[in-house]
C-alpha cells in the first residue's frame, strides 16, 4: 500500500498541472494561475515570463528527493495582479455605519479634529467638515494619485533575495 500512494499522488498532480516533464530520475510539473484561467488578459499581461529549475537532486546525504517544491515570483505577482485589479474602493465611513459602537468615532473623523494636530488642515478645507479613510488594492486609482509609479509587485532576486 506505501508504495502506491506516491503514484496515486503524481497521477492527481499531473491532472492539474500545466506542464509536465519526465526526467532521468524525476517527474517535474508546473502549474500557475494562468493556467487555471483565473487571470484576465489585463492581469497576464502584467506578468513576465520565468524559466527555472531545481536546485539540487539529493540531499545532504547522497539521498534523491521525493518531493521539492519550487515557487517564482509569477506566484506573488499573480496574487498582486488579482488584488490590484479590484477596482473598488473601501470607505471606513461606509464600513462602520452600521456599527453602533463606532458611531462616536465617525462624529469625531472631521477636518476639526484633524486640526488639532494640523491647524493648516482646517484652513485649506473647512471646519467641521466630515474626512473618510479610505483604502483601494486597484492600481489604476494608485496611479490616478501618483502618475507614473510602477506596479507593485515582489521577486526573488539570483541570490534569492526577496525584493518588494
Amino acid at each position: 500500500m506505501d508504495t502506491v500512494v506516491p503514484l496515486v499522488g503524481m497521477f492527481y498532480m499531473v491532472q492539474f498541472a500545466e506542464k509536465v516533464e519526465m526526467q532521468d530520475s524525476f517527474l517535474s510539473m508546473g502549474a500557475s494561475l494562468k493556467h487555471f484561467d483565473m487571470l484576465t488578459d489585463k492581469q497576464n499581461n502584467l506578468l513576465k515570463p520565468i524559466e527555472g529549475g531545481f536546485h539540487t537532486d539529493v540531499n545532504k546525504n547522497g539521498e534523491p528527493a521525493l518531493l521539492q517544491l519550487m515557487f517564482d515570483d509569477n506566484l506573488f505577482n499573480s496574487v498582486s495582479a488579482v488584488l490590484v485589479s479590484v477596482e473598488k474602493m473601501f470607505s471606513f465611513r461606509e464600513l462602520a455605519k452600521g456599527n453602533p459602537k463606532a458611531k462616536p468615532t465617525l462624529q469625531m473623523l472631521t477636518t476639526s479634529t484633524v486640526g488639532t494636530v494640523l491647524p493648516q488642515f482646517v484652513e485649506e478645507y473647512g471646519a467641521n467638515k466630515k474626512v473618510d479613510i479610505a483604502f483601494s488594492p486597484s492600481h489604476e486609482l494608485f496611479k490616478d494619485g501618483f502618475p507614473g509609479s510602477k506596479m507593485s509587485g515582489m521577486y526573488v532576486d539570483k541570490n534569492g533575495n526577496w525584493k518588494l
